[in-house]
């Protein structure tokens, strides 16, 4: 290395600034520093930005499907399935967006740390701007309807790691032992009211519609999935079902929170009707007791009896 001039009789302060400069020559000799260009500065800096942009999409599809399970399933009929809807919220909540949508704010907050400017910015700074547009863009996307089509398409195209709502429902509804079924329709019902129905894992049942409203049977002549609710027969009719309800399957194609809440209030409201027509069948006979009047009761009916019924909450009143 060529030698430093002698600074004898030289100010401190160019003393100072060969001694600086010999240090720092020696250094970049030493570790073999080489210059690097502008260019790769400004693509890193590029990249940065667009990982940061990357993981607030990723954070506000997470949120888009939260938002799609919550409101779907706060007017899902969990008397059905459930004792209560807390213990039904609990089961339900998308525990892995959730922690999708924390794994993508950690990572945007590092990625927007690490750029030119980013130590600028405080924390709570960072971590407030990149949660406000994850949210105002999950809202967005839940309002189009992406949260419903992020949740299918997962489940249609990768099943064995991610279990979509449609699966969930399935596997609440196809229960014919808790006197739950996901079924279809096969030909037309008989005039017996019996209907041959196909359910999800292809069984037949013969099911008995003569305590459905005629809403429940219009729901099940049009051919499409549907949710049964009811009660299995025991012993050798264990392919013989007693249907209390029908409901449309909702998760094959995006219905809006009015179409679910409307479906649950019918449903409600249907399964109210079973269990006042069992109060007034009671009331009649035991009116009929205390008068000592021979009462001849009607046929016993089943749906009054059903867990659905029995876990509905009580109207104003009652």
């Amino acid at each position: 290395m060529e030698e430093l001039p002698t600074t004898t009789g030289a100010p401190v302060s160019t003393k100072k600034a060969f001694t600086l400069r010999h240090n720092i020559l020696e250094r970049i000799e030493c570790e073999g520093i080489c210059p690097r260009g502008r260019w790769q500065f400004l693509g890193k800096e590029c990249a940065l930005w667009l990982m940061w942009l990357a993981t607030v999409v990723l954070a506000s599809i997470a949120v888009a499907v939260s938002l799609f399970v919550v409101f779907y399933r706060t007017y899902a009929l969990y008397e059905a399935t459930h004792d209560s809807f807390f213990s039904f919220m609990l089961e339900v909540v998308p525990y892995l967006w959730l922690m999708v949508f924390a794994v993508a704010g950690a990572l945007s907050l590092y990625h927007l740390r690490h750029t030119r400017r980013g130590y600028r910015y405080s924390l709570p700074y960072i971590v407030g701007g990149s949660v406000v547009l994850a949210l105002l863009g999950g809202v967005g996307l839940h309002i189009i309807g992406m949260g419903f089509v992020f949740d299918r398409s997962l489940g249609q195209y990768v099943p064995s790691w991610y279990a979509s709502q449609a699966m969930h429902e399935k596997e609440f509804w196809q229960q014919p032992e808790e006197g739950r079924l996901v079924a279809e329709l096969r030909g037309e019902p008989l005039p017996a009211l019996v209907a041959i129905v196909e359910d999800a894992e292809g069984k037949e049942w013969r099911v008995a519609l003569g305590e459905l409203f005629v809403k429940d049977i219009e729901t099940l002549r049009t051919g499409k999935p549907v949710r049964l609710l009811g009660k299995q027969h025991e012993g050798e009719h264990e392919t013989r079902f007693h249907a209390c309800g029908v409901l449309p399957w909702m998760y094959d194609d995006y219905h809006t929170l009015a179409d679910m809440r409307a479906t649950r209030e019918e449903a409600v409201a249907r399964l109210r009707e079973h269990r006042d027509r069992q109060r007034a069948e009671a009331k009649l006979t035991f009116d009929a007791a205390t008068a000592g009047v021979r009462y001849l009761p009607a046929p016993k009916a089943l749906c009054g009896d059903i867990m659905a019924v029995k876990r509905l909450s009580p109207r104003v009143g009652e």
